[in-house]
């Protein structure tokens, strides 16, 4: 029973403290690294799966990057911690939970180009780079939907970008796929 009550204040507690964290000093790199690595730690042998969805901070990546990048590993630990504390604070079922969470995504097919482009753009887990990558793509997708061809010259055209997008993240390729039943 007292380890249970050790664990519950725990993770209360580090709820808290991430979201005053994130709220306080969101853009400040050497606190996001420390609050990352105190959570991380601190669970990874605690709370199964507490390591899913995070990313790895490349060495290459500029200050900016590294920053989105620990920004939204936080997040998804401070979402991970939420799942633990929502199932009663137990891994028992953790994973059936996890999945029981998933909001379920609806697919707009009416969406036009420069909607979807806006959406990835206001997205906050997305580095810089991959939101210019994306909108330079989505801006040849719509350039070869609207050209004068025939469907099978536009679908060979377009095949290089569905490999494209399969290697991109769920949420975003979610939002991407309808685009490619705008040619006729």
């Amino acid at each position: 029973m007292n380890d249970k009550f050790d664990i519950i204040s725990m993770v209360d507690d580090d709820i808290n403290r991430i979201k005053n964290i994130l709220k306080d000093y969101e853009n400040d790199k050497l606190k996001m690294e420390k609050i990352f690595n105190d959570i991380f730690f601190k669970y990874i042998n605690k709370i199964e799966n507490i390591s899913t969805d995070l990313s790895v901070v490349s060495p290459y990546s500029d200050d900016i990057e590294i920053i989105s990048i620990y920004r939204n590993n936080i997040k998804k630990l401070l979402e991970n911690l939420e799942l633990f504390k929502g199932n009663g604070y137990s891994n028992e079922n953790l994973f059936d939970f996890y999945i029981q969470s998933e909001e379920l995504d609806e697919i707009d097919i009416t969406a036009k180009f420069s909607d979807i482009i806006a959406d990835i753009g206001l997205m906050n887990d997305i580095p810089i780079s991959e939101k210019e990558e994306i909108s330079r793509k989505l801006k040849e997708i719509e350039e070869i939907c609207n050209m004068n061809e025939t469907r099978k010259k536009k679908w060979e055209k377009l095949r290089p970008y569905v490999l494209w997008v399969s290697g991109k993240e769920y949420n975003i390729a979610i939002k991407i796929i309808p685009l490619f039943l705008k040619f006729r």
